[in-house]
């Protein structure tokens, strides 16, 4: 239930950030885009910046996690993310462009499912 979260707008944020992230159609617009004005596409970039910085999953068990399961995938997932991302702001092409973007979408997409149908079995 969504009162078993301490912060349970935080897992919904969470989730939003990860279908951005895993957003193929949104990918594809970013892609076949014209280079135009820097702050065009920042979608995916806030995304991104988010999970690297709001969420440290060993402390939000029970503020945004329902079980150590979810805290071991988004331990795994943000280690990931840590790897592919360096620490300046980039664009959202820039990003799609990187070797390993596939792999981290994909890993994004495992880690969303698991919230989804835990929110399912939860009723949240």
């Amino acid at each position: 239930m969504k009162q078993s979260l301490q912060y349970p707008n935080w897992r919904e944020e969470l989730l939003k950030h990860l279908r951005d992230v895993v957003n193929k159609e949104y990918h594809k617009k970013v892609l076949d885009a014209p280079d135009n004005k820097e702050g065009q596409f920042q979608e995916l970039s806030l995304s991104l910046e988010v999970l690297i910085n709001d969420f440290e999953p060993d402390r939000l068990l029970g503020v945004v996690f329902f079980n150590e399961k979810e805290v071991e995938a988004a331990t795994h997932f943000i280690n990931i993310l840590n790897q592919f991302l360096d620490k300046t702001h980039q664009t959202d092409k820039h990003y799609l462009m990187l070797p390993g973007w596939d792999n981290l979408v994909k890993e994004a997409g495992i880690f969303l499912h698991l919230l989804e149908v835990n929110n399912q079995i939860d009723n949240f």
